[in-house]
């Protein structure tokens, strides 16, 4: 049974998010509440997401090897022997291959989200310092999950401090089969991604000693943190002129209106580097007259003034939800009851924030081991922690921290391992990797450092599959 249309006084509200809000979103109680022939626009710009996709991203190189036949004479009883370094190298990630030319400037995009971007004539042939022509074999490796760090085998130390990682590289490149370096004077430029921004982040090369991972800090010469400066998009005229925008072009659809239902629409939108707003993708099911209101309202939006990064235009993404009211509406009979009842209960959205940088960047003239890296500061005091790893013949042993980012290789082993000098009361995993003869065992047991030891570990017999899946494991831990 319709209600007479008189009675119906059917509203809308329109809230703007953020886009990146991992929070359960809620509605605005303060926000205005209009006539159908009035609309209320409570915009809010969300945070700018650059825009990844126009960066040209190399595809990984198929290379093809002709092996030799061999010929193996074995008994029945014959066994491989296997080193707990092999064990990780079959459980540590390949190579990333990208193929560049000399002439030309290029930008690489890895799989985890790093960017490197290479300027034309910037390499030499290591071994003759002849300037290198034609293309170059670029590889990289990356490390910002713990597995992949631990596979490796790294730790963030530098000359005894403890180092907290946003990230690690190896990068080489070749040119015939020969190694090529840098010329002076030319650098590449590194971003790395990150999910959360942290203060003081510096470079830092790596070398090996005595099988352990040593990272020092790039002379200032030689790497340069790069400022980066974020403009987000605007609507012609500011927040007020995008009220009126709505108020003025979206329309509650009448056949909606007369039966009395309201309902929510969330969608995704972009702001490409014209200005231009296109791409409307809704992300929950809602009625198509008010799909269909949203997208006719979004084909009259005039350009904005779009998005910037160091001075570049760049699309960003936002996301939005709009809500349609109708205070005769029976919520209880529609699919849009939890969604409306969080929407009119959220008093937090004015405290989103808005840009927000997602990557540091650097420059650097050297290739190789490169660590984003900051120097660990706590005024906790610092303690000695012991680990008896029991009976073995190879052993790797870690302590993983949950609430920085930093992974510590041993100072001293005898029968007992020692960590010195780390923080106090800091919850940590101790992962021990050790051979038992041919066998392979493992041990992740969660501790705190302020137990000064730990011993009677408990090992489970793994397969290298079952190895890399305890290591990934870990990857969840913080």
């Amino acid at each position: 049974m319709f209600l007479p249309r008189q009675l119906l006084v059917p509203t809308f509200i329109i809230l703007l998010l953020s886009c990146n809000s991992t929070d359960k979103e809620k509605a605005q109680a303060n926000s205005p509440i209009l006539t159908k022939d009035t609309i209320a626009a409570v915009p809010k710009l969300a945070e700018i997401k650059p825009d990844l996709k126009r960066v040209i991203e190399k595809k990984p190189v198929a290379f093809k090897i002709k092996k030799s036949p061999k010929a193996f004479a074995l008994t029945s009883n014959f066994q491989v022997q296997t080193s707990l370094e092999n064990d990780f190298k079959v459980t540590e990630q390949g190579f990333q291959d990208f193929i560049i030319y000399s002439n030309s400037d290029t930008t690489l995009l890895c799989k985890q989200g790093t960017t490197l971007k290479i300027k034309h004539s910037c390499f030499l042939i290591a071994s003759t310092l002849t300037e290198v022509k034609g293309a170059i074999t670029f590889q990289v490796k990356e490390f910002y999950k713990i597995s992949d760090i631990l596979s490796a085998r790294l730790s963030t130390h530098s000359n005894g401090n403890i180092l907290e990682t946003g990230g690690m590289l190896f990068i080489q490149a070749t040119s015939d089969g020969q190694l090529c370096k840098l010329k002076d004077n030319s650098t590449i430029e590194i971003s790395f991604p990150f999910t959360e921004k942290k203060d003081s982040m510096l470079l830092f090369s790596g070398s090996w000693t005595n099988q352990k991972m040593n990272w020092e800090l790039f002379p200032s010469n030689e790497a340069n943190q790069k400022e980066i400066v974020e403009e987000i998009a605007e609507f012609p005229g500011g927040t007020v002129a995008l009220q009126n925008f709505f108020r003025k072009n979206l329309v509650y659809p009448d056949s909606l209106a007369d039966m009395g239902i309201g309902g929510i629409i969330q969608m995704n939108f972009v702001i490409d580097e014209t200005g231009k707003a296109k791409v409307v993708n809704f992300k929950n099911r809602s009625q198509k007259g008010f799909e269909g209101a949203v997208l006719n309202t979004f084909s009259k939006m005039p350009k904005w003034k779009p998005a910037k990064r160091n001075g570049v235009p760049i699309k960003s993404t936002y996301s939005q939800s709009i809500t349609f009211y109708n205070e005769k509406q029976n919520i209880n009979d529609t699919i849009f009851k939890n969604d409306f009842e969080a929407t009119i209960n959220d008093t937090n959205i004015s405290k989103v924030n808005t840009a927000d940088i997602r990557q540091y960047i650097f420059s650097t003239s050297k290739l190789g081991w490169i660590n984003c890296d900051r120097f660990y500061s706590s005024p906790k005091p610092r303690t000695d922690f012991y680990v008896d790893c029991g009976n073995y013949t190879e052993l790797d042993i870690k302590l993983v921290f949950h609430s920085f980012k930093a992974i510590l290789d041993n100072y001293v082993s005898k029968t007992t391992y020692k960590f010195q000098n780390i923080p106090d009361d800091e919850a940590i995993t101790v992962v021990v990797v050790k051979k038992m003869n041919n066998d392979t065992f493992i041990s992740l047991t969660e501790s705190n450092t302020n137990l000064k030891s730990i011993n009677n570990l408990s090992f489970e017999k793994v397969t290298m599959d079952k190895l890399k899946q305890k290591l990934e494991q870990l990857n969840n831990a913080r």
